[in-house]
């Protein structure tokens, strides 16, 4: 060591050195220096993850204890947790390395509070809509018992904008649950999987049951001890024969609802979602940069009005904020084909069968006639994702299993409606009397059958 006449004296030094200890010390423990973020080690093998784990835990121990703790334990009232190490399922492909900057407590907020509310406005949105449509179009003729109303122009017209603005409804869903900081496209598409499927379902029950309660419609399919008298008895026929023919009416108008979502929701959907959007940023790319080049020599006056709606039109496209070109790269990403949406597949799957199912509770022909929808959506199904839509889809990669474990735990929600069927013609049928009673035994059947489904 160096002479104190040539040197910082050695006590100053580590007396230094204890205040620099002190001030690390306190800044670690209360908060105030944390990691910048979250790093990724990829494994070869298997093996090789399993050694990693059982050798390293990361820096947990007391770094400030004289003994290092007892023993380095790392449970220690004073610990401090630097580093941890875990497993981890993804591959750096599957992660959003953006979203990682994102604080827990809004990510939690996102989750929890922003778009189940956001859910809440989109479900009293379409009700709305749908409510209107009812009351103004169909419930007239409901309420007068005339036949006819699907088959006005005019109801065929509105009842497609009230469906479109379903789908509407779903693109916001997606942006939602894109923009929530989940730093997972696992977790991502889950997400988006369960809270579509629930708008679809809600949407859809709120539609039966406008269908089923209706002016004229009895579930009684015996007569009831009090029709004694042959007045009666002719009076509770003609009711029951007019409610069978309300009834056979429910059926059809449920064929032709479930026929317009395959051919709207899925077909027509589906290319929106994959077409349009390449088609349109390569329509504006052609016409605003190809087309009419930004130079002195493009006289014409095409040239000249693209010229001028090229910044409002970027700015719209959201490819640049108030400039007026764009880089090559930024035009190659915007024209990169949509990925598959397997969240979107797998809701049509849960969708659709859960509306064939309805007709099992109803008295009605047309169940043969949605199962046959049903096996031609099927085959459509693998059709159009295996000879057409394979070719329009971009890459993708998903390096997880939960967007089908999610599904899977959906379609117990679909199974389990059949066994409270057995239940709802029992009550039909005279065999339970009170109404109470067989829906609460509905209620009852459906948790236990989709318990046993989950578990």
């Amino acid at each position: 060591w160096l002479h104190d006449d040539h040197s910082t004296p050695r006590e100053a030094l580590e007396l230094q050195l204890k205040k620099d200890e002190a001030e690390l010390e306190h800044m670690l423990k209360s908060g105030k220096l944390k990691g910048s973020g979250q790093g990724f080690v990829v494994m070869k093998r298997q093996e090789y993850l399993a050694c990693v784990l059982g050798e390293r835990s990361g820096i947990s121990a007391d770094l400030f204890s004289k003994a290092g703790g007892s023993n380095g334990d790392a449970s220690s009232k004073d610990a401090i947790q630097t580093i941890r190490i875990s497993k981890d399922d993804c591959e750096p492909s599957g992660l959003r390395y953006f979203e990682f900057a994102t604080p827990d407590a809004e990510l939690k907020r996102r989750q929890f509070v922003t778009i189940p509310l956001r859910m809440l406005v989109y479900i009293a949105a379409y009700a709305l809509a749908a409510q209107l449509f009812y009351c103004s179009m169909i419930k007239p003729y409901q309420d007068n018992l005339v036949e006819g109303a699907e088959s006005s122009n005019s109801v065929k017209v509105i009842g497609k904008l009230v469906l479109g603005f379903n789908f509407v409804i779903q693109t916001f869903v997606m942006m939602d649950v894109e923009h929530a900081g989940f730093t997972r496209l696992a977790t991502v598409e889950s997400t988006t999987l369960v809270w579509n499927t629930a708008l679809l379902l809600i949407t859809n029950v709120y539609i039966i049951l406008q269908e089923c309660f209706r002016e004229g419609i009895r579930w009684e399919l015996t007569a009831p001890a009090s029709v004694v008298t042959q007045e009666a008895w002719w009076s509770w026929e003609r009711s029951a024969f007019q409610s069978v023919r309300i009834e056979m009416e429910v059926g059809r108008n449920l064929v032709a609802v479930m026929t317009d979502q395959i051919t709207m929701l899925y077909v027509l959907g589906e290319v929106a979602n994959v077409l349009l959007p390449v088609v349109g940023y390569f329509l504006a790319i052609r016409f605003l940069f190809v087309y009419a080049p930004e130079d002195k020599k493009n006289k014409t006056k095409l040239g000249k009005l693209l010229q001028k709606v090229r910044i409002p039109m970027l700015d719209f496209l959201g490819l640049k904020k108030g400039n007026s070109t764009i880089t090559t790269r930024e035009a190659e990403k915007v024209q990169i084909l949509m990925p598959l949406l397997l969240w979107m597949e797998y809701t049509y799957v849960v969708i659709f069968p859960a509306m064939a199912f309805v007709t099992f509770y109803l008295l009605t022909d047309q169940s043969s006639t949605v199962c046959g929808w049903l096996l031609g959506f099927s085959v459509l199904f693998f059709l159009w994702q295996r000879y057409v839509m394979l070719w329009l889809y971009g890459k993708a990669t998903y390096d997880s299993q939960d967007s089908y474990l999610t599904f899977i735990r959906l379609w117990g929600v679909v199974i389990s409606m059949l066994p409270p069927a057995t239940v709802w013609w029992t009550y039909r049928l005279g065999e339970i009397v009170e109404w109470s009673f067989a829906i609460l035994t509905m209620i009852l059947v459906y948790t236990l059958s989709l318990m046993l489904f989950e578990l």
